[in-house]
């Protein structure tokens, strides 16, 4: 598979760095040690969570690639299933709009992965508000969806000033010994691709594993009680409607704007019939631009590509510009819940507490 990476150098060499501990490099350890210093004290100002709403934050130590917002969405879809009403709150990183607005899947000034949860779960009772402020996005989602009992944060795990009653954070990497969990994490902004260090880990609740299979009685290398959960990606082809594809034999390439493009590009090997011949990566939350387009397009002539495979994310910005006798396909991606206890079964429980909590205060 020939790989055509449009991403500037900066955004190449931070994906390429090491996820682990390298020799140790004084620079890199003061900057993790400052980095985990400046988070704790945004944690420790935070104000209280408004009462009569449970806000669950949803996050990582990595920069990008952990599955957050596919983790949000399914999260919010299997909370709604139960009859939990509630709202997403998104950054909207890349965007104009500063917010805090409403998000609809054909909003252009919206970001791509607040469109992206708004299609998720627009069949369900739940609201995504795209806020750059958290905190007044918080406000404003008490304001304008239906009596919401759950507030999600997507990417919250640093947020500042917002209290929250639960934190979620996806571990990127993990060691265990015996039934104990201990999570890894690699340089910090800028000698490596974390924001944190490993130890910033304990502050969470609840640590999401990416694992099909979770033995019973794992417990958090880092404190007491540090519920831990799992969850699996699954992918499968569909149209640009979103029917299911089978998949069929075509000289494919690959187009997407993700931080980590390997695992992207590891999935469509896997599902497609035969090897992708081509792989553009773009740089992460890009603008699809007519130049850019027609880079793309020129490479995958150049290599005989006669369909291309996009992800969601990407599709979201890409339905507007992409010419309709050109073939492309999308990889969607659903998460299943692992584990006795579950993610949504964490947060389900949680509610419960706070609530039983209001009606003896």
């Amino acid at each position: 598979m020939e790989i055509i990476d449009f991403r500037p150098t900066p955004e190449r060499i931070l994906a390429g760095a090491s996820s682990r501990p390298g020799p140790g490099h004084a620079l890199a350890r003061l900057a993790g040690r400052l980095a985990d210093f400046v988070a704790a004290g945004r944690a420790a100002r935070r104000q209280a969570p408004p009462p009569g709403v449970l806000v669950v934050s949803v996050g990582n130590l990595r920069v990008g690639g952990t599955g957050k917002t596919p983790v949000v969405g399914a999260l919010a879809e299997e909370l709604a299933s139960r009859g939990i009403p509630g709202a997403i709150i998104t950054r909207g990183y890349g965007a104009a709009a500063k917010g805090p607005l409403v998000v609809r899947p054909g909003d252009l000034h919206a970001a791509d992965e607040s469109r992206l949860l708004a299609r998720q779960i627009g069949h369900v009772d739940w609201t995504v508000i795209q806020a750059r402020r958290r905190d007044r996005g918080l406000a404003f989602a008490l304001n304008v969806s239906p009596s919401p009992r759950v507030v999600l944060l997507e990417d919250g795990y640093q947020t500042a000033r917002l209290g929250r009653h639960l934190d979620v954070l996806i571990l990127d990497a993990w060691d265990h010994c015996d039934a104990e969990i201990q999570p890894v994490a690699g340089p910090v902004l800028p000698f490596g691709p974390y924001r944190e260090t490993g130890a910033a880990a304990a502050r969470a609740d609840v640590w999401l594993l990416e694992a099909a299979d979770l033995a019973d009685g794992l417990t958090a290398g880092l404190g007491r009680g540090i519920a831990v959960a799992g969850f699996v990606r699954r992918l499968q082809l569909a149209d640009i409607e979103g029917a299911t594809l089978p998949a069929t034999a075509a000289v494919h390439g690959l187009v997407a704007g993700l931080a980590r493009p390997e695992r992207f590009e590891a999935g469509c090997t896997d599902l497609l019939p035969q090897p992708p011949a081509l792989a553009v990566r773009c740089r992460d939350h890009c603008r699809y631009d007519p130049a850019l387009l027609r880079r793309i397009l020129a490479a995958g002539a150049r290599c005989g590509v006669t369909a291309w495979v996009t992800t969601e994310k990407d599709w979201v910005k890409l339905r507007d510009v992409w010419p309709h006798s050109v073939s492309i396909q999308v990889i969607e991606l659903t998460v299943t819940w692992t584990g006795r206890k579950t993610l949504p079964d964490l947060v389900e429980e949680r509610l419960k507490i706070l609530s039983a909590a209001r009606r003896d205060a």
